[in-house]
């Protein structure tokens, strides 16, 4: 206590790790006796304090180990006079080292992004996108040719109301919160819950199975899936791997089922069937022979329920236009955010009525956020984020915000809870993943969470010529739920609980927007426009996708009323 009075030393920590070096490296580790605390007063406090006063008298063109000229800024805005710490601890050859500190580098040409965090500079430069397509170039389309003609894609911004309403996903029209607790659940919870799941989809695959597949013999009735029979049988189950660590295939295939009292599993057999298409998780009715009672050699599976398209949006009397961007805004190795820029500049040029931007904001997987090199806390520097979109596109423009479980402000849970910012701005709505939410009466069904490339990773197909992206599409309606997928990709993580109150598709939506690293897409699946507007960091430039829909005609398919470009930003 004398020896932090007498040279003013606040700071405990760093005076425990100097004694401590200072006892390996010349002490051999001894107790801090008076004696031995005498020397450390000695040659580490009085030492340090002679290397500071000859470093201060050294002109700066003499420093060691310094170039002349400014002197560099580090990440905790010291300056160059705060390292004779490091070196004196070098004569000992042994210390406690801090934290890394990144040496800052100022953006060529001075330029600062509206978007960059607070006390730091980008550690690259700008990137090279001179041999990138060009910006605005479009990618895809949808729609008919007749509308694509006659469509006006620019608002004409005439002070129109834009009304947003978020739908519940649950029976008890129960909306997620950021009160709500998460992995807080127990095994028996867990087992009902995909149980009552189980029985919801299994019944309505098995209503449509039972109407276009009539037994003659059996009727509805139901076997076991490991029920011994030289007859065809029909059974219900979830399909998964043999086990967790290898994926679907045609040796390592089960399908499990359950009774009331015990669960039932048995494997499957598929060289005697056409053609199929599986994904772990899914719920199925299969129809096939098991003379074992340890294989079920399949004939057929039914995984389709019967579901009506959503009926056309009658309350749209004027043009809706939305801009649909995924994230993450920055390139993985600097947080200026140049993307995002550029973004802005085409959504004040094309002037949307909604814009939807759709996280992850502060990526995880961002090597910046990973390395601890933000020199603001997340939510901070996530407000930023947000006001510097809502000062770009102005508050004519309505913002909504769509949460990601790889934002390092979020709980990283899924369902993710919608964010909030100290003194909200009119026109932007947070959101939860996944969410619904009606638009002038379109209903949109939205995730941040890649689903279309998490199945598309584990499914197992045989002689299928549907395409990909509407059979998954396909998987989620048919299977009610925005992630179906049983056990979740790595790096998702699932509350079951709350998936099963907040993640379901109990309502088909007109427009199923599904942000994915896989090629972008707008595909009508049975009524449905699925939309992949691709993400906003890509090798090339990122894409976002542009959305106009006009008043329906009554009966009219989304291609006669919904038009959609997919372009470079």
């Amino acid at each position: 206590i004398e020896i932090c009075e007498n040279h003013s030393i606040e700071d405990a920590v760093e005076f425990v790790e100097m004694w401590m070096a200072f006892s390996i490296s010349c002490l051999g580790g001894a107790e801090p006796t008076v004696i031995n605390l005498g020397d450390f007063e000695r040659k580490e406090i009085i030492g340090k304090r002679v290397l500071q006063r000859d470093a201060a008298s050294r002109p700066k063109g003499d420093s060691v180990g310094r170039p002349s000229g400014d002197m560099l800024k580090i990440y905790s805005g010291g300056t160059a006079e705060e390292q004779p710490r490091e070196k004196i601890l070098d004569i000992y050859s042994c210390y406690s080292p801090k934290p890394h500190q990144a040496e800052a580098k100022t953006r060529p040409g001075g330029v600062e992004g509206i978007f960059s965090p607070a006390s730091y500079s980008p550690l690259t430069t700008p990137k090279d996108k001179t041999g990138d397509e060009k910006s605005g170039k479009v990618v895809y389309t949808f729609g008919s040719g007749q509308l694509l003609q006659s469509l006006v894609w620019e608002s004409s911004k005439n002070g129109q109301e834009i009304p947003i309403v978020q739908l519940p996903l649950n029976i008890h029209n129960e909306i997620l919160g950021m009160e709500e607790r998460y992995m807080y659940e127990s095994i028996s919870e867990k087992s009902w819950l995909a149980g009552r799941h189980f029985d919801d989809i299994a019944s309505g695959i098995c209503s449509r199975a039972f109407t276009e597949d009539v037994d003659e013999n059996n009727g509805e009735e139901l076997s076991e899936v490991d029920e011994h029979s030289q007859d065809v049988i029909r059974c219900v189950g979830r399909v998964c791997p043999e086990k967790d660590s290898v994926r679907l295939s045609a040796t390592s295939t089960i399908l499990i089922g359950s009774s009331k009292d015990e669960i039932h599993s048995v494997d499957l057999d598929f060289s005697r069937i056409q053609s199929v298409a599986l994904f772990p998780g899914q719920i199925v009715l299969a129809k096939g022979m098991n003379p074992s009672g340890g294989t079920l050699f399949l004939r057929q599976v039914f995984a389709e329920r019967y579901w009506d398209p959503p009926c056309v949006p009658k309350q749209l009397t004027q043009p809706l236009r939305l801009l649909i961007a995924s994230g993450p805004f920055a390139e993985n190795n600097d947080l200026i955010c140049e993307p995002l820029q550029d973004l802005m500049a085409q959504c004040k040029q094309l002037k949307p009525d909604v814009l939807i931007l759709i996280g992850p904001f502060v990526d995880v997987n961002n090597s910046c956020i990973a390395d601890g090199l933000l020199a603001e806390s997340f939510d901070s520097f996530f407000q930023k984020l947000i006001q510097g979109v809502v000062s770009s596109v102005g508050e004519h423009v309505e913002i909504l915000i769509v949460s990601s479980q790889r934002d390092a402000h979020s709980s990283m849970v899924y369902p993710t809870e919608p964010y909030s910012i100290p003194n909200k701005p009119k026109n932007v709505t947070f959101l939860p993943d996944p969410c619904c939410v009606e638009i002038s009466g379109v209903k949109f069904g939205i995730t941040s969470t890649d689903i279309v490339r998490h199945i598309a990773e584990e499914e197992f197909t045989k002689n299928v010529a549907v395409d990909q992206v509407k059979r998954i599409v396909g998987y989620l309606i048919n299977q009610k739920s925005f992630y179906p997928l049983d056990p979740p990709a790595d790096g998702v993580n699932l509350d079951t609980m709350l998936s099963e109150r907040f993640a379901k598709l109990r309502t088909v939506p007109h427009v199923l927007v599904l942000p994915s690293d896989l090629k972008c897409f707008a595909r009508d699946v049975n009524g449905v426009l699925a939309v992949n507007p691709g993400r906003i960091v890509d090798t090339k430039r990122g894409t976002f996708a542009r959305l106009v829909v006009t008043p329906p005609g009554e009966g009219a398919n989304p291609k006669d009323y919904m038009a959609c470009r997919i372009m470079r930003v």
